[in-house]
C-alpha cells in the first residue's frame, strides 16, 4: 500500500486467517503487516544491526504473532531494531497442485516472508537500521489435496477460488477430505506446507545440504528437549506409533516403521500419557525438528572449515513445574519467553517470573550478541558460559543455574542417522 497520509501504529494489523480459524476483528485474508521497533533515539543515520523475527506456526497459523520487542531493545543498551510481519498460511498460503502452479505460485507464504525481507532492505535505513547488518530469526501434498480443496470451496478453476469468500474458504479448510485419510472431516496443521517448486525452494532440505547449497552465514540452531510432546500422538502401543507417523510420511513400509519403533523402545514413562506416547512424542520430535537442526549443524560447519563461519548449537532444558506435571516435559519453541522475555506478549510458563527468571538475561543476551556481532559470546551476559562453537557435536545445553557445554549423546546420532536415510521416503 502507497500512502502519504500519517499510519496509526498505535495497534496491530490483523493477523493472517489460519487453518481452522474463524474471521474475527483480529484476524484477517488482508493481514501483511509489518511491525518496526526502534530505540526511541534512533535517525536514519543510526546504521543499528536488525533482528528480523520470522514467526512460526507449522504453516497452518500466525501463531507468534505481534511480539513485543521492547525488552530486547532495551536489553541491547538500544543498540538494535526488532522486525517481525505476518505471512499467509494455511490454504491461503500454502495450497498447492497443478492448477496454481499454471495459473499463480506455489509457496506465496514464503514469497511474503521474502518480500518482507526485501522491504527491510529498502526501508529500514528510514528507521535506524542497517540494510547491511540484518540477521534473520525463525522460530517452527500438492495435486490431490489441490483438487480436493477447491472441490470442498465448490471451484474448478483459480479465478473462482480468488473470488470465493472467506469464511467458505476457512470452511473448505475444516472438511476438505486428507488424501492420507478419507474419513478425517477436520482440520489439520499438517495439511497445507511448502513444496518443491523448482524456483524458490528447488530440492529437498536434506539433499540441500548435502549438496552443500546454502549461503555461508554464523548460525544458531537448537530446538527445546522435548519437541514432539505438543503434537505426538498418545500411543497405547507401536502400531499406534507407527500410525501417528505414517499420518505424518505415508511412505513409511512396514520395515521403516518396525525399525523406528525399535529405535524408540523402551523409553521412561511420562505422567498422565500412555505407555508408548514417550516413544511418540520423540520420534516425532526427532524427525520433524531435532534431527534436521543437527544435520544443518554438521553440515554447515563442515562446509565453514574454508570460509571460518561458524554454527552454534543448544538444547533448552530449562523445566517449569506446571509442564513437567503436564507430561510436557520441555516442549516446542519453550526458550521464546526467555529469548524476548516475560514482556513479549505471548505465552508465558508459570516459573519464568519467578524460579526461572534467571534465565532470561542468560539467553537474551546470547540472541542480543549475535544480533551485534555474528557471535553469541561478545555481549554475553555476565556470568554466562562461553558458548563453544559445533564443532565435533558440541551444544550448549540451555538450564536454570546448570548452562554448560554437552556432547551429543550416541543415541541420538544413531536416531538422527535413521531419520537421515529415510529422509527420501518421507520426502525430506
Amino acid at each position: 500500500m502507497r500512502t502519504s497520509s500519517v499510519q496509526d501504529a498505535s495497534v496491530f494489523g490483523p493477523v493472517c486467517v489460519g487453518t481452522g480459524q474463524n474471521v474475527t476483528e483480529d484476524t484477517a485474508e488482508d493481514c501483511l503487516f509489518i511491525n518496526v521497533f526502534t530505540p526511541s533515539n534512533a535517525t536514519p543515520g543510526s546504521d543499528l544491526p536488525v533482528w528480523v523475527y520470522i514467526q512460526g506456526g507449522a504453516y497452518a497459523t500466525n501463531s507468534n504473532a505481534n511480539y513485543n520487542g521492547t525488552q530486547v531493545i532495551q536489553e541491547s543498551g538500544h543498540g538494535i531494531i526488532l522486525v517481525n510481519f505476518n505471512y499467509r498460511v494455511g490454504a491461503l498460503g500454502f495450497l498447492a497442485g497443478q492448477k496454481v502452479q499454471q495459473d499463480g505460485d506455489l509457496n506465496v507464504g514464503l514469497l511474503d516472508q521474502r518480500k518482507a525481507l526485501q522491504w527491510v532492505q529498502k526501508h529500514i535505513h528510514l528507521f535506524g537500521g542497517n540494510p547491511n547488518h540484518v540477521v534473520i530469526h525463525g522460530a517452527s501434498e500438492s495435486e490431490a489435496q489441490c483438487s480436493q480443496f477447491m472441490e470442498a470451496v465448490g471451484c474448478s478453476t483459480m479465478s473462482c477460488l480468488r473470488s470465493a469468500n472467506i469464511t467458505v474458504i476457512q470452511k473448505a479448510q475444516a472438511t476438505s477430505p486428507d488424501p492420507t485419510d478419507p474419513t478425517r472431516t477436520t482440520p489439520s496443521f499438517w495439511d497445507f506446507v511448502p513444496v518443491v517448486d523448482g524456483t524458490l525452494i528447488q530440492d529437498r532440505l536434506y539433499p540441500l545440504f548435502a549438496q552443500e547449497k546454502f549461503i555461508r552465514v554464523p548460525l544458531i540452531v537448537g530446538g527445546d528437549t522435548d519437541e514432539g510432546s505438543n503434537f505426538a500422538y498418545n500411543a497405547t502401543s507401536p502400531a499406534d506409533v507407527s500410525e501417528s507417523l505414517t499420518s505424518l510420511y505415508p511412505s513409511l513400509s512396514s520395515n521403516q516403521l518396525q525399525s523406528i519403533n525399535r529405535a524408540y523402545q523402551g523409553m521412561e514413562s511420562i505422567p498422565l500419557h500412555a505407555e508408548y506416547f514417550p516413544a511418540a512424542s520423540a520420534a516425532f520430535g526427532d524427525a520433524v525438528f531435532t534431527c534436521p537442526g543437527i544435520h544443518m549443524s554438521t553440515q554447515m560447519t563442515r562446509a565453514y572449515l574454508v570460509g571460518g563461519e561458524k554454527v552454534w548449537s543448544y538444547r533448552y532444558n530449562v523445566q517449569d513445574p506446571e509442564t513437567l506435571n503436564k507430561g510436557l516435559g520441555v516442549p516446542h519453541t519453550f526458550e521464546t519467553e526467555a529469548i524476548f522475555g516475560p514482556g513479549y506478549g505471548g505465552g508465558l510458563s508459570s516459573s519464568i517470573t519467578n524460579i526461572n527468571a534467571g534465565i532470561v538475561p542468560i539467553v537474551m543476551n546470547y540472541y542480543i550478541s549475535f544480533v551485534k556481532t555474528l557471535d553469541p559470546n561478545s555481549f554475553r551476559a555476565e556470568g554466562a558460559p562461553y558458548w563453544m562453537p559445533w564443532g565435533a557435536g558440541e551444544r550448549l545445553k540451555i538450564q536454570t543455574n546448570q548452562t554448560a557445554t554437552e556432547v551429543i549423546p550416541g543415541t541420538q546420532k544413531d536416531r538422527c542417522a535413521l531419520w537421515e536415510a529415510l529422509s527420501p521416503v518421507m520426502d525430506v
